[in-house]
C-alpha cells in the first residue's frame, strides 16, 4: 500500500511538471480570388476559428498564387533573329492584424526561354502556368478577429511585370489570355476543452529535484517496510 501510494504521488508530479495533452490543429481552406486579363485586387474569406469549449493559441496562413497564359513571338523581319518572353506577377498580402507581412511574398513566372524565330515566322507558347506559395507568418499575439463564427478577409492584390528580350528591330512579343488567382490555408493550433496548458519540458534543476524527490521517497518507503512487523 505504502509503495502505490508513493508512485500515484510521483506519476502526480511528473505530470505537473511535463504538462497535459498536446495541442490540436484545425485548418480551413479560404476562397479563391481570380482574374482574367488583369491584376488582382480584392479579398479572400476564410472562416473563423469556432471550436466550442476550445483556447486558439496561434493562427498560420500559407498563401499560393498562380498565373496562367500564353507568350507569342513573331519575327517581322527578313533573317533568323533571337526573342525571349517571360511574364511573372508580384503576389502581396495584407495588412492583416497580428501579422507582419513583407511584400511581395512570391513571385511565379514562365517564359519562352531563347528561341530563334525564323523570318516572318510566329510561335505561339500556348498553356503556361506558374505556381508558388508562402507563408504570411504566424500569429500568437491578437487572435481575437480569427475566434467566431463569422470570416475575416485576407487583402491580396497583385503587379504583372511582361519582359522581352530580342535581337534586332521588327520583333513583335503578346501576352494574351493572361489569368491570376489566389487562395490562402489557415491552420488554428488550440487547445481542445477540458486540455491544460503545456508547461514545457522540465529544466535540469527541475529533473533533479524529481530524481531526489524520488530517493528520498524509496528512502521513506525502505525506512517505513523496516519498521512494520514481519
Amino acid at each position: 500500500m505504502v509503495k502505490q501510494k508513493f508512485l500515484v504521488a510521483l506519476a502526480a508530479g511528473l505530470a505537473c511538471v511535463s504538462g497535459a495533452a498536446g495541442a490540436a490543429t484545425l485548418v480551413v481552406n479560404c476562397t479563391v480570388l481570380g482574374a482574367s486579363g488583369g491584376e488582382l485586387v480584392g479579398t479572400l474569406t476564410c472562416n473563423q476559428f469556432n471550436v466550442a469549449g476550445a483556447t486558439l493559441q496561434s493562427v498560420q496562413i500559407q498563401m499560393t498564387g498562380q498565373i496562367a497564359g500564353s507568350l507569342v513571338l513573331q519575327n517581322n523581319g527578313s533573317a533568323t533573329q533571337t526573342g525571349t518572353d517571360t511574364t511573372s506577377s508580384d503576389f502581396s498580402a495584407g495588412p492583416l492584424a497580428g501579422f507582419s507581412i513583407v511584400n511581395p511574398l512570391f513571385t511565379p513566372s514562365y517564359t519562352t526561354g531563347p528561341q530563334n524565330v525564323l523570318a516572318g515566322q510566329t510561335i505561339t507558347f500556348s498553356g503556361l502556368i506558374a505556381s508558388l506559395s508562402s507563408s504570411l507568418g504566424t500569429n500568437t499575439v491578437n487572435l481575437v478577429p480569427y475566434i467566431g463564427a463569422g470570416t475575416f478577409a485576407i487583402p491580396v492584390s497583385t503587379t504583372t511585370n511582361f519582359v522581352s528580350v530580342m535581337t534586332g528591330g521588327l520583333f513583335d512579343v503578346q501576352q494574351i489570355g493572361t489569368s491570376e488567382s489566389a487562395t490562402a490555408a489557415v491552420t488554428y493550433t488550440y487547445l481542445p476543452a477540458g486540455t491544460l496548458p503545456v508547461t514545457g519540458i522540465p529544466t535540469l534543476s527541475e529533473w533533479g529535484l524529481l530524481v531526489l524527490a524520488a530517493i528520498l521517497g524509496l528512502a521513506a518507503m525502505a525506512g517505513l517496510r523496516r519498521r512494520l512487523p514481519k
